[in-house]
């Protein structure tokens, strides 16, 4: 994890408390950016999403004319999913799919490129001593979702709202005088006489029709998205809002397309018709009622093979598609060193090495990306610092034991997350791990490991989920390290949503805590994590089965 820094000048102002004024105020007070303290005087608003006040540790303010708020905040009352990660943001809404990064006027809207117009992009801003919050522009987030906006100035208000949204108005109290009145005089006068006799010729034909395409709305279709998994080989995630329903699925050439037939199905209004994939061998993803069925078609620009599962809670069905310029894979390398029975850490237990399973360590941040921070007797520590010297010896231990690894970085670079997985992907590895250094504001004793796995890459497919990986290496560490157990958790990180193998992310503990740093910085206490860590990987390998 990291603590928040960003580099961009301000203009904009917010208020520490909110304000109940009919109109946006003007107030001057401090906000933490660029690594210090810095005065602002400007507008603040107050936040109403779907007619509901909305509160933040940040309000929304104004720069470049424009209104940031709290992404998180305003996504997540609208229905949004919201992640962040090493300094970039991930909105998933139904069938959309939103990437931006702090700093930066690209963005991704469902995989195409497009400006954030004006210059306006995504900040990272706290008040001092305060919880940092990452504020997005409102009118384009918003309106890219398919919400609306007001900009209330004179009212000191931004208000968001959905198209299916309907404000109360002030009719309800006029209109009890005169409707109660006249629709009992009329009803049973008129439609007592005709809807007996209509109802049972009409009605009971129609019902039954009628009930079967209502009954699959209780499971419905709530997303698509895509993984490119590396430069021929693409998946398409579907999820649903149980478990995935039953399905047959085909192919068919002139063009290249999969079909799959769901029964018993729906989908949510945000998802939509056509969705434009253009990443790898998918082009396009359509979605449509074909007899009576939900259909979903994948549009091919090459195509060569596919494959399906399942998420471990089987709401959320992989496709995997190969394209034609796939290429044989090379096996992987036989180990250079013998398999060795000693071990360093009285918990670890070696199991019988299998050279031909790769294991890919990943070690979090590095390069432009530090990280979390924490000082230690005067010195400021860099959590990249950490993750790569416990990386370089679980890479030891496990490669003493017969197995062979394969780094994402082997010095202070940064390689972009998306690469890390692709890598993993690319050379066909058996298992991804990265390791990572915890950290909480205002919170110095908060301490523990955790293991993190993603719902998105959690099949059977290699005959051992990653949450069933996360929970080996978690114990593993705790019997090593003698730390406190925060538990498996579950995260979409990119690193470890993006694999095809089992992937989890460490959290080895936290740099915020002077204890638990000073521990971590002690390199004999690194070689028992990297024991730990290295005795639960093996322990997972070992029941792997590649799939064929």
């Amino acid at each position: 994890m990291q603590k928040p820094k960003f580099a961009a000048v301000l203009t904009a102002a917010v208020l520490s408390l909110g304000f109940a004024g009919a109109s946006a105020q003007t107030v001057s007070m401090m906000l933490e950016y660029d690594g210090g303290l810095h005065s602002y005087t400007g507008s603040v608003y107050e936040l109403e999403v779907n007619g509901s006040k909305v509160t933040s540790a940040m309000e929304p303010i104004i720069f470049n004319d424009r209104a940031l708020v709290p992404v998180r905040e305003v996504c997540e009352a609208l229905g949004a999913a919201v992640e962040y990660e090493d300094q970039q943001i991930e909105l998933f809404m139904g069938s959309n799919y939103i990437r931006l990064r702090i700093n930066d006027n690209v963005v991704y809207v469902n995989g195409r490129k497009e400006l954030i117009p004006d210059n306006v992009v995504p900040k990272l801003i706290s008040k001092p001593g305060g919880e940092t919050k990452t504020m997005v522009p409102v009118r384009f987030i918003s309106e890219t979702l398919g919400f609306n906006v007001d900009f209330l100035g004179d009212e000191g208000l931004i208000s968001v709202t959905s198209d299916d949204y309907i404000a109360p108005t002030a009719a309800p109290t006029a209109e009890p005088t005169i409707e109660p009145t006249a629709i009992p005089t009329e009803a049973p006068t008129v439609e007592p006489t005709a809807e007996p006799t209509a109802a049972p010729t009409a009605e009971p034909t129609a019902a039954p029709t009628e009930a079967p395409t209502a009954k699959p709305v209780s499971n419905t279709i709530t997303g698509i998205w895509y993984t490119k998994l590396n430069n021929y080989e693409t998946r398409i995630n579907i999820s649903a809002s149980g478990d995935f329903p039953e399905y047959s699925d085909f192919t068919l050439s002139d063009p290249e397309r999969i079909v799959l037939d769901l029964s018993d199905c729906g989908r949510d209004a945000a998802v939509g018709d056509t969705y434009s994939i253009n990443a790898g061998c998918v082009d396009s993803v359509r979605v449509g009622d074909h007899d009576g069925t939900l259909r979903i078609v994948l549009d091919l620009n090459s195509f060569e093979s596919y494959k399906i599962s399942r998420s471990g809670d089987s709401r959320i069905l992989y496709i995997d598609v190969a394209g034609e310029a796939i290429s044989p894979s090379s096996p992987t390398p036989k180990p250079t060193q013998k398999p060795s029975n000693g071990s360093s850490s009285s918990s670890q237990t070696t199991p019988v090495p299998d050279g031909t399973k790769l294991i890919v360590l990943d070690a979090g941040h590095g390069g432009k990306d530090g990280g979390a921070q924490g000082t230690l007797d005067g010195k400021t520590i860099y959590e990249k610092d950490l993750t790569l010297s416990i990386m370089t010896k679980t890479q030891a231990v496990l490669e003493k034991n017969g197995y062979t690894v394969q780094v994402t970085r082997s010095g202070d670079t940064y390689p972009e997350l998306e690469e890390r997985a692709e890598l993993a992907n690319d050379l066909g590895a058996a298992a991804f791990i990265s390791i990572h250094i915890n950290s909480v504001d205002n919170a110095p004793t908060a301490s523990g490991t955790e293991v993190y796995f993603s719902e998105l890459n959690n099949s059977h497919t290699f005959n051992l989920t990653s949450k069933q990986m996360a929970e080996n290496i978690l114990e593993e560490m705790i019997d090593s390290m003698g730390t406190k157990n925060r538990g498996v958790k579950t995260a979409n990180h990119v690193v470890t949503r993006s694999c095809i193998m089992p992937a989890v992310l460490v959290e080895v503990g936290f740099i915020s805590n002077e204890e638990e740093l000073r521990k971590m910085c002690d390199d004999s206490f690194q070689n028992t994590v990297a024991n730990g860590i290295a005795a639960g990987i093996m322990k997972s390998v070992d029941d792997i089965v590649m799939p064929e």
